[in-house]
Parts: structure tokens; sequence; C-alpha cells
């Protein structure tokens, strides 16, 4: 039995006409690879300290705020790192602009 012809790789299907249109070129793929993989947060950006049992995370300075910081437990700051991770099955869906619900 002859196997059928693929239009498109298999690690590319489900994936919309714009999106493999953009990974076409060279470029594309390269900037595409470059995000994923892509460190999601920066190390020198975060302090234990551990005679405090405390988290610093260091970033642009927050007008509500007053400071550049955030101190936290480390399980609070475990918590806020697991939370875009959705459970098993499930799919987190992002809104922005006027379909955003929040």
């Amino acid at each position: 039995m002859p196997r059928p012809k693929l239009d498109r790789p298999q690690f590319l299907r489900g994936l919309g006409s714009s999106t493999v249109a953009g990974l076409a070129t060279r470029s594309g793929l390269e900037d595409t690879a470059a995000y994923l993989v892509r460190n999601p947060l920066s190390l020198e950006k975060l302090v234990y300290l551990d005679g405090q049992q405390a988290v610093l995370d260091r970033s642009r300075m927050n007008p509500s705020l007053g400071r550049n910081f955030e101190a936290m437990d480390p399980l609070e700051w475990l918590a806020r790192m697991s939370d875009h991770i959705p459970d098993s099955g499930q799919h987190r869906t992002i809104l922005y602009g006027p379909y955003d619900l929040g």
C-alpha cells in the first residue's frame, strides 16, 4: 500500500498557514528556535536569602510599589512560577485586546 503524501512535515501539522509561512525562511526558523530555547527567567535577577528563608526577585522599578524587587517565601515564589502551567489535559488560552475578559 503506498504511503500518503504529506503536504507539510508532521511537526507542522495543526499550525496555521501564517505560522508555517513564517517558518519558511531561514530567519523565521532561527527566530522561532531562539524563542523556544530562551531562558524564561534571569538567574542574575534572582537572589535566595538562606538566613531569612526568602527569595528576592529583582526587576524594573514598579511605580505602584516604589521599589525594584519583590521579596517572598520560597514556596510562594515556586507557586508563582508554576501558576502558568495548565493541568494535565487542559489548555491555557490567553485573550488580548477587546477579547480580554479580565
